[in-house]
């Protein structure tokens, strides 16, 4: 079951209704969750505990889902078609590691898929320095630079030495 239909399953079996009567006078307790579980197509009251430990869902999760649902149907998913911004900023660091100049490797050529930068740089800082200034020329935000430094590696790039 994937967390769409966990969602449904969950919101068709918590009740979400208001409380009868007030015993505090500043009471901010506005609503109350009845629980069920299906037992041989019929609903049957259970506790919190159970409801959660049965279905191993936490309690926060199953209070976010049943106050979006309307009355049991969970509200749908939206989803932005816009690219985040992480993305575009990967982008700019895969495409600032493409326009380098790359030197295929000098010894075991056959065995090694490694491609060496030329000398212009000699170390990860000199690198991240001028990515850096590439991003402020494009006015975008640079990664950090442990990311920066994972992306590098997934390109199965090293320094020429």
């Amino acid at each position: 079951m994937d967390w769409g239909q966990r969602k449904v399953y969950v919101c068709s079996l918590v009740d979400h209704i208001q409380t009868k009567q007030k015993t505090v006078a500043n009471s901010r307790r506005k609503n109350t969750f009845v629980y069920h579980l299906n037992l041989e197509n019929a609903k049957i009251r259970v506790c919190k505990s159970l409801f959660l430990s049965t279905l191993s869902i936490g309690e926060f999760q199953v209070q976010k889902w049943v106050k979006s649902s309307n009355n049991g149907i969970p509200s749908p998913i939206t989803s932005s078609s816009k690219p985040k911004p992480f993305s575009r900023t990967k982008e700019s660091a895969n495409n600032f590691l493409s326009m380098l100049p790359k030197l295929p490797s000098h010894y075991c050529r056959r065995n090694s898929t490694m491609l060496y930068l030329e000398p212009i740089f000699t170390s990860k800082s000199s690198l991240y320095s001028a990515y850096k200034e590439y991003c402020s020329e494009l006015s975008n935000k640079a990664l950090a630079r442990t990311t920066f430094e994972e992306i590098f590696k997934t390109q199965n790039l090293s320094f020429y030495a």
